[in-house]
Protein backbone atom coordinates (compact mmCIF):
# COMPACT_ATOMS: atom_id res chain seq x y z
CA UNK A 1 0.00 0.00 0.00
CA UNK A 2 1.30 3.55 -0.76
CA UNK A 3 2.57 5.69 2.14
CA UNK A 4 0.89 8.96 3.12
CA UNK A 5 3.68 10.97 1.45
CA UNK A 6 3.22 9.01 -1.78
CA UNK A 7 -0.54 9.61 -1.69
CA UNK A 8 0.06 13.34 -1.18
CA UNK A 9 2.44 13.51 -4.14
CA UNK A 10 0.02 11.64 -6.40
CA UNK A 11 -2.84 13.88 -5.30
CA UNK A 12 -0.87 17.06 -6.03
CA UNK A 13 0.22 15.81 -9.46
CA UNK A 14 -3.32 14.89 -10.44
CA UNK A 15 -4.99 17.78 -8.61
CA UNK A 16 -7.21 15.31 -6.74
CA UNK A 17 -8.12 15.35 -3.06
CA UNK A 18 -6.16 12.91 -0.87
CA UNK A 19 -9.34 11.21 0.50
CA UNK A 20 -10.43 10.36 -3.04
CA UNK A 21 -6.98 8.93 -3.86
CA UNK A 22 -7.17 6.86 -0.65
CA UNK A 23 -10.59 5.51 -1.60
CA UNK A 24 -9.32 4.53 -5.06
CA UNK A 25 -6.29 2.76 -3.56
CA UNK A 26 -8.42 0.85 -1.05
CA UNK A 27 -10.89 -0.11 -3.79
CA UNK A 28 -8.06 -1.37 -6.01
CA UNK A 29 -6.60 -3.33 -3.09
CA UNK A 30 -9.96 -4.97 -2.48
CA UNK A 31 -10.32 -5.95 -6.14
CA UNK A 32 -6.86 -7.53 -6.18
CA UNK A 33 -7.32 -9.28 -2.84
CA UNK A 34 -10.92 -10.46 -2.93
CA UNK A 35 -9.79 -13.87 -1.68
CA UNK A 36 -8.35 -12.29 1.49
CA UNK A 37 -11.56 -10.34 2.12
CA UNK A 38 -13.66 -13.48 1.75
CA UNK A 39 -11.35 -15.35 4.14
CA UNK A 40 -11.74 -12.45 6.61
CA UNK A 41 -15.51 -12.77 6.26
CA UNK A 42 -15.18 -16.45 7.12
CA UNK A 43 -13.10 -15.66 10.22
CA UNK A 44 -15.66 -13.13 11.44
CA UNK A 45 -18.52 -15.55 10.85
CA UNK A 46 -16.55 -18.17 12.75
CA UNK A 47 -16.77 -16.05 15.89
CA UNK A 48 -20.51 -16.73 15.96
CA UNK A 49 -20.64 -20.28 14.55
CA UNK A 50 -21.46 -21.70 17.97
CA UNK A 51 -24.58 -19.55 18.22
CA UNK A 52 -26.00 -19.63 14.69
CA UNK A 53 -26.25 -22.31 11.99
CA UNK A 54 -26.22 -19.53 9.37
CA UNK A 55 -22.95 -18.17 10.76
CA UNK A 56 -21.49 -21.68 10.77
CA UNK A 57 -22.44 -22.23 7.11
CA UNK A 58 -21.08 -18.79 6.15
CA UNK A 59 -17.84 -19.60 7.99
CA UNK A 60 -17.36 -22.89 6.10
CA UNK A 61 -18.44 -21.57 2.69
CA UNK A 62 -16.27 -18.45 2.93
CA UNK A 63 -13.18 -20.45 3.91
CA UNK A 64 -13.69 -22.81 0.99
CA UNK A 65 -14.30 -19.97 -1.46
CA UNK A 66 -11.41 -17.81 -0.23
CA UNK A 67 -8.85 -20.62 -0.23
CA UNK A 68 -10.01 -21.79 -3.66
CA UNK A 69 -9.69 -18.32 -5.19
CA UNK A 70 -6.21 -17.94 -3.69
CA UNK A 71 -5.15 -21.29 -5.13
CA UNK A 72 -6.52 -20.48 -8.59
CA UNK A 73 -4.27 -17.42 -8.65
CA UNK A 74 -1.24 -19.59 -7.96
CA UNK A 75 -2.11 -21.89 -10.87
CA UNK A 76 -2.45 -18.95 -13.25
CA UNK A 77 -5.48 -20.88 -14.54
CA UNK A 78 -8.05 -18.10 -14.23
CA UNK A 79 -5.91 -15.55 -16.14
CA UNK A 80 -5.42 -18.01 -18.98
CA UNK A 81 -9.15 -18.81 -19.15
CA UNK A 82 -8.82 -22.44 -18.08
CA UNK A 83 -10.99 -21.98 -14.98
CA UNK A 84 -13.62 -19.49 -13.82
CA UNK A 85 -12.38 -16.96 -11.28
CA UNK A 86 -14.87 -17.67 -8.50
CA UNK A 87 -17.20 -20.19 -6.88
CA UNK A 88 -20.21 -20.06 -4.62
CA UNK A 89 -21.40 -22.66 -2.12
CA UNK A 90 -25.12 -23.21 -1.63
CA UNK A 91 -25.99 -25.68 1.14
CA UNK A 92 -28.82 -28.02 0.16
CA UNK A 93 -30.23 -31.47 0.88
CA UNK A 94 -28.91 -34.52 -0.98
CA UNK A 95 -31.63 -34.54 -3.61
CA UNK A 96 -30.94 -30.91 -4.54
CA UNK A 97 -27.22 -31.33 -5.27
CA UNK A 98 -26.06 -29.77 -8.54
CA UNK A 99 -23.22 -27.72 -10.05
CA UNK A 100 -23.42 -25.13 -12.81
CA UNK A 101 -21.72 -21.98 -14.10
CA UNK A 102 -23.32 -18.54 -13.84
CA UNK A 103 -21.56 -15.26 -14.72
CA UNK A 104 -18.11 -16.94 -14.71
CA UNK A 105 -18.81 -18.30 -11.23
CA UNK A 106 -19.23 -22.00 -10.48
CA UNK A 107 -22.26 -22.49 -8.24
CA UNK A 108 -21.92 -25.64 -6.15
CA UNK A 109 -25.06 -26.91 -4.49
CA UNK A 110 -23.85 -29.45 -1.93
CA UNK A 111 -24.73 -31.11 1.35
CA UNK A 112 -22.90 -29.83 4.42
CA UNK A 113 -20.78 -32.43 6.20
CA UNK A 114 -19.54 -32.42 9.79
CA UNK A 115 -16.12 -33.26 8.31
CA UNK A 116 -14.47 -30.02 7.07
CA UNK A 117 -12.14 -31.97 4.76
CA UNK A 118 -15.10 -33.63 3.06
CA UNK A 119 -16.67 -30.21 2.51
CA UNK A 120 -13.49 -28.81 0.95
CA UNK A 121 -12.73 -31.82 -1.26
CA UNK A 122 -16.31 -32.13 -2.53
CA UNK A 123 -16.37 -28.41 -3.31
CA UNK A 124 -13.07 -28.59 -5.23
CA UNK A 125 -14.22 -31.68 -7.16
CA UNK A 126 -17.45 -29.91 -8.16
CA UNK A 127 -15.65 -26.69 -9.01
CA UNK A 128 -12.99 -28.27 -11.24
CA UNK A 129 -15.17 -30.91 -12.96
CA UNK A 130 -17.62 -28.17 -14.01
CA UNK A 131 -15.24 -25.24 -14.45
CA UNK A 132 -12.07 -26.64 -16.04
CA UNK A 133 -12.33 -26.12 -19.82
CA UNK A 134 -16.10 -25.91 -19.37
CA UNK A 135 -16.88 -25.30 -23.06
CA UNK A 136 -14.06 -27.36 -24.54
CA UNK A 137 -13.94 -30.52 -22.40
CA UNK A 138 -16.60 -32.35 -24.41
CA UNK A 139 -14.13 -32.68 -27.33
CA UNK A 140 -11.57 -34.72 -25.39
CA UNK A 141 -11.28 -38.25 -24.06
CA UNK A 142 -13.34 -38.54 -20.86
CA UNK A 143 -10.65 -40.38 -18.92
CA UNK A 144 -7.98 -37.86 -19.92
CA UNK A 145 -10.22 -35.05 -18.68
CA UNK A 146 -11.03 -36.95 -15.50
CA UNK A 147 -7.31 -37.37 -14.85
CA UNK A 148 -6.80 -33.64 -15.54
CA UNK A 149 -9.61 -32.77 -13.10
CA UNK A 150 -8.14 -34.93 -10.35
CA UNK A 151 -4.67 -33.48 -10.92
CA UNK A 152 -5.94 -29.89 -10.65
CA UNK A 153 -8.00 -30.72 -7.55
CA UNK A 154 -4.91 -32.20 -5.90
CA UNK A 155 -2.90 -29.06 -6.68
CA UNK A 156 -5.66 -26.86 -5.21
CA UNK A 157 -5.75 -28.99 -2.07
CA UNK A 158 -1.96 -28.87 -1.65
CA UNK A 159 -2.03 -25.10 -2.10
CA UNK A 160 -5.01 -24.33 0.13
CA UNK A 161 -5.71 -27.16 2.57
CA UNK A 162 -2.99 -29.83 2.91
CA UNK A 163 -4.90 -31.32 5.85
CA UNK A 164 -7.59 -32.41 3.36
CA UNK A 165 -5.16 -34.48 1.29
CA UNK A 166 -5.62 -37.67 3.34
CA UNK A 167 -9.40 -37.53 2.86
CA UNK A 168 -8.90 -36.91 -0.86
CA UNK A 169 -6.50 -39.86 -1.20
CA UNK A 170 -8.61 -42.27 0.86
CA UNK A 171 -12.08 -41.38 -0.37
CA UNK A 172 -11.46 -40.26 -3.97
CA UNK A 173 -8.17 -41.57 -5.37
CA UNK A 174 -7.95 -45.06 -3.84
CA UNK A 175 -11.41 -46.22 -5.02
CA UNK A 176 -10.65 -44.89 -8.52
CA UNK A 177 -7.29 -46.65 -8.67
CA UNK A 178 -8.86 -49.92 -7.60
CA UNK A 179 -11.45 -49.81 -10.36
CA UNK A 180 -9.65 -48.17 -13.30
CA UNK A 181 -6.07 -48.98 -14.39
CA UNK A 182 -6.26 -46.72 -17.45
CA UNK A 183 -7.09 -43.71 -15.29
CA UNK A 184 -4.07 -44.43 -13.09
CA UNK A 185 -1.79 -44.42 -16.17
CA UNK A 186 -3.20 -41.08 -17.32
CA UNK A 187 -2.65 -39.63 -13.85
CA UNK A 188 0.97 -40.80 -13.94
CA UNK A 189 1.45 -39.20 -17.36
CA UNK A 190 -0.03 -35.90 -16.17
CA UNK A 191 2.10 -35.99 -12.99
CA UNK A 192 5.17 -36.31 -15.25
CA UNK A 193 4.03 -33.33 -17.33
CA UNK A 194 3.25 -31.30 -14.20
CA UNK A 195 6.77 -31.80 -12.88
CA UNK A 196 8.13 -30.45 -16.16
CA UNK A 197 5.90 -27.38 -16.50
CA UNK A 198 3.88 -28.91 -19.35
CA UNK A 199 0.54 -29.79 -17.76
CA UNK A 200 -1.10 -26.38 -17.30
CA UNK A 201 1.25 -24.37 -19.54
CA UNK A 202 0.97 -26.66 -22.59
CA UNK A 203 -1.49 -29.56 -22.32
CA UNK A 204 -4.46 -27.67 -20.89
CA UNK A 205 -3.60 -24.49 -22.78
CA UNK A 206 -3.51 -26.34 -26.12
CA UNK A 207 -6.65 -28.32 -25.23
CA UNK A 208 -8.43 -25.00 -24.77
CA UNK A 209 -7.23 -23.70 -28.16
CA UNK A 210 -8.15 -26.93 -29.96
CA UNK A 211 -11.58 -27.02 -28.34
CA UNK A 212 -12.21 -23.43 -29.38
CA UNK A 213 -11.42 -24.40 -32.98
CA UNK A 214 -14.02 -27.20 -32.82
CA UNK A 215 -16.70 -25.26 -30.90
CA UNK A 216 -19.72 -25.34 -31.28
CA UNK A 217 -19.73 -28.71 -33.10
CA UNK A 218 -21.29 -31.56 -31.11
CA UNK A 219 -18.18 -33.74 -31.17
CA UNK A 220 -15.16 -34.64 -33.30
CA UNK A 221 -13.66 -38.16 -33.07
CA UNK A 222 -10.55 -36.89 -34.86
CA UNK A 223 -9.90 -34.33 -32.12
CA UNK A 224 -10.40 -36.94 -29.39
CA UNK A 225 -7.79 -39.20 -31.02
CA UNK A 226 -5.44 -36.31 -31.77
CA UNK A 227 -5.58 -35.05 -28.18
CA UNK A 228 -4.53 -38.47 -26.83
CA UNK A 229 -1.60 -38.47 -29.27
CA UNK A 230 -0.71 -34.98 -28.05
CA UNK A 231 -0.58 -36.20 -24.45
CA UNK A 232 1.79 -39.00 -25.49
CA UNK A 233 3.96 -36.52 -27.44
CA UNK A 234 4.38 -34.29 -24.37
CA UNK A 235 5.09 -37.29 -22.15
CA UNK A 236 7.92 -38.35 -24.48
CA UNK A 237 9.55 -34.93 -24.14
CA UNK A 238 9.02 -34.76 -20.37
CA UNK A 239 10.70 -38.15 -19.96
CA UNK A 240 13.55 -37.11 -22.27
CA UNK A 241 12.75 -39.99 -24.63
CA UNK A 242 13.01 -37.91 -27.82
CA UNK A 243 16.11 -38.26 -30.01
CA UNK A 244 15.95 -35.24 -32.35
CA UNK A 245 14.45 -31.76 -32.85
CA UNK A 246 11.93 -33.27 -35.27
CA UNK A 247 10.37 -35.21 -32.40
CA UNK A 248 9.73 -31.93 -30.56
CA UNK A 249 7.13 -30.93 -33.16
CA UNK A 250 3.46 -31.89 -33.27
CA UNK A 251 1.82 -30.56 -36.43
CA UNK A 252 -1.70 -31.90 -36.92
CA UNK A 253 -5.11 -30.47 -37.79
CA UNK A 254 -5.94 -29.11 -34.33
CA UNK A 255 -2.57 -29.08 -32.56
CA UNK A 256 0.22 -27.16 -34.26
CA UNK A 257 2.75 -27.10 -31.47
CA UNK A 258 6.50 -27.36 -30.86
CA UNK A 259 8.83 -27.33 -27.88
CA UNK A 260 12.28 -25.70 -27.93
CA UNK A 261 14.71 -26.70 -25.15
CA UNK A 262 17.60 -24.33 -24.41
CA UNK A 263 19.47 -27.05 -22.51
CA UNK A 264 22.48 -27.80 -24.70
CA UNK A 265 25.55 -26.05 -23.25
CA UNK A 266 27.76 -27.00 -26.19
CA UNK A 267 25.39 -25.48 -28.77
CA UNK A 268 25.04 -22.22 -26.85
CA UNK A 269 28.78 -21.83 -26.18
CA UNK A 270 29.72 -22.40 -29.84
CA UNK A 271 26.93 -20.61 -31.69
CA UNK A 272 25.00 -18.51 -29.18
CA UNK A 273 21.23 -18.08 -29.63
CA UNK A 274 21.22 -18.19 -33.44
CA UNK A 275 20.45 -21.94 -33.69
CA UNK A 276 17.40 -21.45 -31.48
CA UNK A 277 16.04 -18.43 -33.35
CA UNK A 278 16.60 -20.28 -36.65
CA UNK A 279 14.66 -23.29 -35.36
CA UNK A 280 11.76 -21.07 -34.28
CA UNK A 281 11.62 -19.31 -37.66
CA UNK A 282 11.63 -22.68 -39.43
CA UNK A 283 8.83 -23.94 -37.20
CA UNK A 284 6.67 -20.95 -38.06
CA UNK A 285 7.45 -21.47 -41.77
CA UNK A 286 6.13 -25.03 -41.40
CA UNK A 287 2.81 -23.88 -39.93
CA UNK A 288 3.49 -24.26 -36.21
CA UNK A 289 1.27 -21.82 -34.29
CA UNK A 290 2.40 -22.34 -30.67
CA UNK A 291 6.07 -22.68 -29.71
CA UNK A 292 7.08 -23.26 -26.08
CA UNK A 293 10.63 -22.24 -25.19
CA UNK A 294 12.00 -23.83 -21.99
CA UNK A 295 14.95 -22.85 -19.84
CA UNK A 296 16.09 -24.28 -16.51
CA UNK A 297 18.20 -22.55 -13.87
CA UNK A 298 20.84 -20.38 -15.56
CA UNK A 299 19.25 -21.20 -18.94
CA UNK A 300 16.25 -19.04 -18.01
CA UNK A 301 18.17 -16.01 -19.22
CA UNK A 302 19.05 -17.82 -22.46
CA UNK A 303 15.38 -18.65 -23.10
CA UNK A 304 14.36 -15.04 -22.46
CA UNK A 305 17.10 -13.73 -24.76
CA UNK A 306 16.06 -16.12 -27.54
CA UNK A 307 12.44 -15.01 -27.33
CA UNK A 308 13.29 -11.29 -27.21
CA UNK A 309 15.48 -11.65 -30.30
CA UNK A 310 12.97 -13.62 -32.39
CA UNK A 311 10.13 -11.33 -31.31
CA UNK A 312 12.07 -8.32 -32.68
CA UNK A 313 12.88 -10.01 -35.99
CA UNK A 314 9.76 -11.98 -36.92
CA UNK A 315 6.56 -10.01 -37.59
CA UNK A 316 4.53 -13.22 -37.60
CA UNK A 317 4.72 -13.45 -33.80
CA UNK A 318 1.45 -12.36 -32.21
CA UNK A 319 2.42 -12.47 -28.53
CA UNK A 320 4.76 -14.09 -26.00
CA UNK A 321 3.80 -15.22 -22.48
CA UNK A 322 6.18 -16.08 -19.66
CA UNK A 323 5.36 -18.68 -17.02
CA UNK A 324 7.79 -19.65 -14.27
CA UNK A 325 7.50 -23.05 -12.58
CA UNK A 326 9.30 -25.50 -10.32
CA UNK A 327 10.91 -28.19 -12.49
CA UNK A 328 11.17 -31.70 -11.06
CA UNK A 329 14.45 -33.41 -11.99
CA UNK A 330 14.16 -36.79 -13.72
CA UNK A 331 16.59 -38.38 -11.23
CA UNK A 332 14.35 -37.22 -8.33
CA UNK A 333 17.25 -35.31 -6.73
CA UNK A 334 15.24 -32.14 -6.28
CA UNK A 335 13.74 -29.23 -8.16
CA UNK A 336 15.08 -26.26 -10.11
CA UNK A 337 13.40 -23.04 -11.18
CA UNK A 338 12.29 -23.11 -14.80
CA UNK A 339 10.62 -20.90 -17.39
CA UNK A 340 8.17 -21.78 -20.15
CA UNK A 341 7.65 -19.00 -22.70
CA UNK A 342 4.73 -19.44 -25.08
CA UNK A 343 5.18 -17.90 -28.52
CA UNK A 344 1.99 -17.53 -30.55
CA UNK A 345 2.57 -17.03 -34.27
CA UNK A 346 0.78 -17.06 -37.61
CA UNK A 347 1.81 -17.53 -41.21
CA UNK A 348 1.61 -14.43 -43.38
Amino acid sequence: MPTLDELSRIARNLNIAIPLIAVIVVFAFCLINIDKLILLKGILAGLFKGFSSKARKTHIASRIRGHAMKSIKSLNAERSGLLPNDLKIEWVKDEDKDTFIRNNQVVIRMRQSANPHENFVNAMMGFVSSGLLSKERTYFDKKVMQAADISIVKRLILEASKESLSFFNDKILTPLFESDDDLFEYLEDIATLDGNGMFVNILLNEFMKAGQKAYPAFTDPGLIAESKEFLYYLRTIARNEHSSHDELNFNREYFKTAVVLTANDETYKKKGIKPYTSIISKLINNGIESIYVFGLGRKIEVAETVVREIEKKDIRIIECKKNFYSHKKLDFTGRVRGICIEIRAKKI
